[in-house]
């Protein structure tokens, strides 16, 4: 099992927090490490490297109601 941080930013961070906010599916498990005003480190277990995990959060986000409204940015941190 691989565990990355991936840095979150958004100016609409509350959003992305609440989905992400102990998410959990058959590919990931996320815990929020840290929240700030525009940004969020979140922790991931997963089987995936560390590219294809913040490919498959940011398609996991994309699907919701805000996906497509939002304007936000992931990048792997480790």
């Amino acid at each position: 099992m691989n565990r990355h941080k991936v840095q979150v930013y958004s100016g609409q961070i509350k959003f992305l927090h609440e989905y992400f906010k102990d998410y959990r599916d058959d590919r990931v498990k996320v815990e929020v490490e840290r929240l700030d005003k525009i940004g969020m480190v979140l922790n991931v277990e997963t089987e995936m490297d560390g590219e294809e995990t913040v490919q498959y959060l940011k398609s996991l986000f994309k699907k919701t109601k805000y996906g497509t409204a939002l304007h936000y940015s992931f990048k792997l941190l480790e």
